[in-house]
């Protein structure tokens, strides 16, 4: 077997193992959201917030953390909203535990920021992408092995 027919190989593998990733990733374009009846909420003032590329952090009640993450867009209008004293009522999933909880609806002050209905349609968006990508590794994984098939050593 010719290197080139055998470098060809190794990368529709690994084509095909990143597509294979991807599509299980994005398989349900909910993956990963709770659903309405899964969210919990909760009422308090804004202690603290701050930002990073991947989301925002907000500290209510001084004690519980939550994350708005940038996936589910519209960071620059959540920042707006936020501001320390406000009040926050925040849908978060039921089951979470962790420390600092994923943010599924957000109201500050009464007014809403983002609805579940929002963060859901961002949500699937996101996923929607990774089927994209898993299909676009896949097609490349096969042109390696349609094109270096037909070459000769």
């Amino acid at each position: 077997m010719g290197s080139q027919l055998l470098k060809a190989r190794i990368t529709a593998v690994l084509c095909f193992a990143l597509g294979g990733l991807m599509l299980w990733a994005g398989s349900s374009t909910s993956s990963g959201l709770p659903s309405r009846n899964d969210l919990a909420y909760v009422t308090a003032k804004i202690d603290y917030f701050e930002r990073d590329q991947y989301g925002i952090d907000i500290l209510v009640g001084q004690v519980l953390w939550f994350r708005y993450l940038s996936k589910t867009r519209d960071m620059d209008t959540v920042w707006a909203a936020l501001d320390t004293g406000k009040t926050a009522r925040i849908g978060f999933e039921r089951r979470d535990m962790s420390s600092n909880r994923t943010i599924f609806s957000l109201e500050v002050d009464g007014q809403t920021v983002r609805s579940y209905s929002d963060i859901e349609e961002a949500w699937r968006g996101d996923n929607l992408i990774a089927l994209i990508v898993g299909m676009a590794f896949i097609t490349g994984g096969i042109l390696c092995l349609l094109v270096y098939r037909k070459r000769p050593d």
